[in-house]
């Protein structure tokens, strides 16, 4: 089985003039933080070469300073939607300078499927664990992540970040429904009620890719979001289709550490003691309100 190491560099240069990427999360939590910020550094020097350089950029909600704030400030951006909250973003928008389609959130992975959009060449996913059967656990949010993997024509990167606690694994109810005229009656009746998975799994026709992760170390040195490098992919000749997977940490001050590590602790055992209640005999006690 062939693997290859990844970084964030390598990862941002599988993306090239006028491609389409997706991304998991909603707002910046959950969404992929260290392959854009490498995609605009390509556009960067693109650019300075007389190249041309944008992209398309399909999340589920807001991003952040990293995903949309850089690349518009790059002019690497062609095409977004459906939703953005980046003051820099906004004024690049403002100046004309990006096709920008304010659309409803809950459209958004719909109208993907649909094919108004053009394809999804890449799909970005940032997650906290990954199984050997391409199964993979989301972080923060999830977003339009499973169409996202999906659609993803060209392969998929996903953004291991090594700051979540793998604790948060089974946070996650992932359904994707029907889409009109076939849709179906969401079956949710109680605040307790699951009708998905707790993972994003990824799979294709073509193509059944295996993955091996590397173990991650941590450093508290500076607050700069960084990259360590990691085993991956596995390519079948039969295909173009790919997975690649990128390892990510957070680099903090000794303080900024302490207080992340507390916010962490709070989350976790607020995880646990949600998926206690959900697998309780006793969910409509827990969840209904009286």
């Amino acid at each position: 089985m062939a693997f290859t190491r990844i970084t964030a560099a390598e990862a941002a240069a599988l993306v090239k003039n006028g491609d389409n990427i997706a991304l998991s999360g909603f707002t910046p939590a959950g969404t992929a933080k260290a392959v854009t910020a490498e995609i605009a550094k390509i556009a960067h020097a693109e650019h300075e070469a007389g190249r041309p350089y944008q992209i398309g950029i399909f999340t589920g909600a807001s991003t952040g300073q990293s995903c949309d704030g850089v690349l518009s400030d790059e002019h690497a951006i062609r095409y977004r939607a459906p939703y953005t909250t980046n003051p820099t973003f906004r004024k690049h928008v403002n100046a004309g300078e990006i096709a920008y389609n304010d659309l409803h959130l809950s459209h958004m992975a719909q109208e993907l499927r649909y094919g108004f959009m053009g394809d999804v060449d890449w799909a970005i996913l940032e997650v906290c664990a990954i199984e050997p059967d391409g199964k993979v656990y989301l972080t923060a949010a999830g977003g339009i992540a499973p169409t996202a993997a999906r659609l993803a024509k060209k392969g998929i990167i996903l953004e291991l970040n090594a700051f979540h606690s793998p604790k948060s694994i089974g946070l996650h109810d992932v359904y994707e429904p029907l889409d009109p005229p076939q849709r179906k009656v969401i079956p949710i009746e109680h605040p307790g009620d699951r009708i998905g998975t707790p993972i994003c799994r990824l799979t294709h026709r073509r193509l059944w890719v295996w993955l091996n992760v590397i173990s991650l170390t941590r450093h508290a040195t500076s607050r700069v979001l960084t990259l360590l490098p990691i085993r991956l992919v596995r390519t079948l000749p039969t295909s173009s289709w790919q997975t690649f997977v990128v390892a990510s940490s957070l680099r903090l001050s000794f303080h900024s550490r302490a207080v992340w590590v507390l916010r962490l602790t709070l989350f976790s055992a607020l995880s646990v003691t949600i998926q206690k209640c959900l697998h309780s005999t006793s969910t409509q006690r827990c969840f209904r309100m009286p």
